[in-house]
């Protein structure tokens, strides 16, 4: 088991734990460091509880900002939120205390509002908590354990593939009608809904979907393991 599971496990259940986390909070400690890019960023974001939303902008500037939660100070001074760069890609990560010294995932988490250029590229994981993403055109991968994904893309041209999946969760996407590209789309325990078109068939666990958008192009995959797919057109 890795220690990203063992950390999300160490609440009453993996499921409700974003309820639990909310509920414990008392203290919040807000945090801003902006990152000057060129060309095509990369970001790469690796989150264990909290919330993060990460909207696209015209200023060449990535802003990572947000907050650190926790039922006390002690918490949440032994929550760090690490930021650095290598070449084109900003690396955001939050890390802990040692646990052998009673510092937990129960113990807080970091609420993440993050903006970017909007032709970014994003990497994206979370182990308890939603991911929202929104005016952001490059390619995206987003991954939680326990939440939903919610995104709203402004193109999607077929030249940049969108990865997004749960395990226990929903996910929304929302693209322009005329889109360009291939869906495939699978939920084990949940169902699939598309304003283009493009129908689900029931297996012998669960649901899967397969088509084309437009004239195709870069991959559009969406699965979740328990929880709703939903394909919509704006």
């Amino acid at each position: 088991m890795t220690h990203r599971w063992m950390l999300a496990l160490a609440l009453t259940g993996l499921s409700g734990c974003m309820g639990h986390f909310a509920d414990s909070t008392r203290v919040r400690e807000p945090f801003q460091q902006s990152v000057a890019v060129t060309g095509t960023p990369t970001i790469q974001l690796d989150n264990i509880a909290g919330k993060v939303r990460i909207s696209g902008w015209s200023k060449p500037t990535v802003e990572i900002g947000g907050e650190k939660t926790g039922p006390d100070q002690e918490a949440v001074r032994n929550i760090n939120v690490d930021v650095h760069t290598n070449g084109s890609t900003v690396y955001v990560s939050t890390h802990y205390g040692d646990a052998s010294h009673g510092i937990h995932f129960s113990s807080g988490g970091v609420n993440y509002t993050i903006h970017a250029p909007v032709g970014s590229n994003l990497k994206i994981t979370n182990v308890a908590g939603t991911v929202n993403v929104d005016d952001i055109d490059g390619s995206v991968a987003a991954d939680t354990q326990a939440g939903t994904i919610d995104a709203s893309l402004p193109r999607f041209d077929g030249k940049h593939p969108v990865t997004l999946n749960v395990t226990t969760g929903s996910i929304s996407l929302r693209i322009p009608k005329n889109s360009n590209a291939m869906v495939q789309a699978k939920s084990t325990v949940g169902s699939f809904t598309s304003d283009f078109g493009i129908n689900s068939s029931r297996q012998n666990v669960g649901v899967v979907a397969n088509g084309t958008i437009g004239t195709g192009g870069a991959p559009l995959k969406l699965t979740t393991t328990t929880g709703s797919i939903a394909l919509k057109a704006q």
